[in-house]
This record gives C-alpha cells, sequence and structure tokens, in this order.
C-alpha cells in the first residue's frame, strides 16, 4: 500500500482485528530470518529465493538478483488475541537450535535490578563447551562477541557474498546468546522436539513469549513479561539494550505519516 492510499485508508486511529474465535480470528504477523545455503542440509526448513542487489551495494558495481536456496533461522510469530492483554499482541520468536551458544555470564530475562546489565558484554561459554554454531566460531573465543560490523560492506555475486571495499571477505560476526531460556520453555522444547522427531522442525525452538502483562511503569517501560526478549537473528545486537524487547521496539511503530501503527512497522514503507 502506498504513501496516497496509506493516508486514504488510515484517517482514523489504526486497530488490527482482535481474535476472539473461529468465526472472528486473530490478526497474525510472521517475520522470518533465512541463511543462504551452500547446498541441501537436511537440519533447515528450506526455500528457494531471490536476492536483489543494487548497483550501489555491489562488488561489482552492476545491479544483481541472486537466485539461492535459504534456510530457516529465525521465526517471530505475532498474534492480537483477546486473551492476557493480548490485545497489545503476543510475541513468541523460534530459532535454530544450531544457531549460536548461551553466553557465560548468560542472565535470566526477567533481571531488572542492575545499574548495567551486562558491564563486561556477553562473554563466549567456556572452550571445551562449544559445538559447531552458524555464528559462532569455536576456533576463535577471544572475538569480540555481539560486535556489529563497522566496515562499509558489498554484496557479492559469489561466496562469501559479504566482502569490503577492496573485495577481501568481511569478518563474520561473532554471536552469542546473552540471556539464558526460561527453564519451562526449555521443557516445552523437550517435548516438542520429540514430538516432531523425524521433522526439519524438531531442530527448532522457541526462545520465549512476550506479552503486556503488567502495568507500564519505570522498570517495565510498556508493561511487557518477561522484560527481555530478543532472537540473535534479528535483534543480534540489541539484545543488551535496555529496549531490546518486542513490546518495547514496537510500540514505536509509526506509520509513514508519523501516526501509530498498532505495533507493527510495516506502514511506515
Amino acid at each position: 500500500m502506498n504513501i496516497p492510499a496509506q493516508r486514504a485508508k488510515f484517517d482514523q486511529k489504526i486497530n488490527f482485528p482482535l481474535g476472539v474465535d473461529q468465526d472472528q480470528p486473530a490478526s497474525v504477523l510472521i517475520k522470518t530470518a533465512w541463511r543462504i545455503l551452500d547446498g541441501p542440509e537436511a537440519g533447515y526448513v528450506e526455500a528457494d529465493g531471490l536476492i536483489p542487489i543494487p548497483k550501489q551495494h555491489a562488488l561489482e558495481n552492476r545491479t544483481a538478483c541472486l537466485t539461492v536456496r535459504l534456510g530457516l533461522v529465525g521465526m517471530h510469530i505475532v498474534a492480537k488475541v483477546q486473551s492476557g492483554n493480548g490485545d497489545k499482541w503476543i510475541w513468541a520468536t523460534f530459532e535454530h537450535v544450531d544457531n549460536v551458544p548461551t553466553a557465560q555470564n548468560a542472565r535470566d530475562i526477567n533481571s531488572l535490578y542492575a545499574k548495567s546489565l551486562f558491564p563486561d558484554g556477553c562473554l563466549p561459554p567456556e572452550t571445551q563447551s562449544i559445538s559447531d554454531y552458524l555464528l559462532f566460531d569455536a576456533t576463535c573465543p577471544d572475538c569480540p562477541t555481539n560486535e556489529a560490523p563497522t566496515a562499509t560492506l558489498l554484496w557479492s555475486e559469489t561466496p562469501p557474498f559479504a566482502r569490503r571495499l577492496d573485495g577481501t571477505p568481511a569478518q563474520p560476526s561473532q554471536v552469542v546468546r546473552c540471556w539464558d531460556i526460561f527453564g519451562p520453555t526449555q521443557d516445552t522444547n523437550t517435548v516438542w522436539q520429540a514430538k516432531l522427531n523425524g521433522s526439519k522442525l524438531a531442530n527448532y525452538m522457541l526462545i520465549s513469549s512476550q506479552w503486556r502483562g503488567a502495568n507500564p511503569d519505570p522498570i517495565f517501560e510498556h508493561g511487557e513479561l518477561p522484560r527481555y526478549l530478543s532472537n540473535t537473528t534479528m535483534e543480534t545486537y540489541l539484545q543488551t539494550d535496555p529496549s531490546g524487547t518486542c513490546l518495547g521496539c514496537h510500540a514505536a511503530a509509526e506509520t509513514s505519516e508519523g501516526a501509530f501503527s498498532d505495533f507493527t512497522f510495516l506502514l511506515r514503507n
């Protein structure tokens, strides 16, 4: 929907339909993150994809469109339901089990009372406990974790796709999970992974769900429970930020006209 159409359509407060029953189903938003696969891999939900590369972002200085095979690594499912303050949406976020290890100094996602959440950063786990992960290189335990690239990067038409301006491959991000997954959530994952045994879906896990379960106050700015929630594939560098929370981030979502867009950024484009 273009901006003039938005102006005409959203002249009143935006309020997506609230799910009540099968006759009035919930509004649902789905956001996914993918990796480019070198070839078929048994562990991922896969899809064919096209990646358009504008000339200004291309190493070869020409417009291109890559035909690639993709593997699912992260997903948000957001539903607006008549339950538990779900009229402000309920977030659930999932990841592939092999994305990242948990930080050595990971904290409980309801840890609130600290002037600095991670004063020394999120530390890599002990070397002997590290397995193979997509976004963590166990051979470089001293690499800085969860730091966004500072160099200008361009797309190459051939792997490795991320290149510096001189064409050399970019250093991959070294990512760890800063927040522990709740014990009951881990138990739920164990149950469902067993039920899905033999399916690619068994390789995924729920990180947590979040909803408006408290009154907004200086500690729970938007009433979010649990207090912190982030997906390492989509909020990689926001994990330790005070706004590193689904509700906290999306509460600022606006339309292209600057009006409140009911917690979705889709209408700003």
